[in-house]
């Protein structure tokens, strides 16, 4: 039996490197659950491939390093950055996206702007949504 340590590093030849990288415990599970729950939908642009889809925490997962219940929605990987970032958020009021003035001059991100959200939101993302409105919304 081949040493599988040293067939991956023959493997991986030219332009790459070897790196470690933390994985979140539990976060391929959180991310099938998200989906059979919400469907093939990113929760802020509506209808959108499995595989572009990614499970977003609501809340610092890394604070916390749990998995809440209905603390997650499925985003693609952009509006997800944009929203860890606080770039992107809910207006739990309105139910609608705000997203920050200095994104506007992307068509893409302004048309966004007040849209309401593509999913059902329970009362507990709500709860979650809240709180990244009050705590993560940088004014550019």
């Amino acid at each position: 039996m081949k040493d599988i340590a040293a067939a991956a590093r023959l493997a991986i030849a030219g332009g790459h490197k070897e790196s470690l990288v933390r994985t979140r415990v539990g976060q391929e599970a959180f991310r099938a659950r998200l989906l059979r729950e919400q469907g093939e939908v990113c929760a802020f642009t509506g209808p959108t491939p499995a595989d572009a889809l990614e499970a977003a925490h609501l809340y610092s997962y890394a604070e916390s390093g749990e998995h809440h219940e209905y603390g997650g929605l499925l985003l693609r990987r952009d509006i997800h950055r944009l929203f860890d970032l606080g770039h992107i958020a809910v207006d739990v009021a309105s139910g609608t996206l705000d997203v920050i003035p200095s994104l506007h001059g992307y068509p893409c991100y302004a048309q966004l702007h007040g849209q309401p959200v593509a999913v059902q939101l329970r009362p507990e993302h709500r709860v979650w949504l809240d709180a990244h409105w009050l705590g993560k919304r940088p004014r550019a």
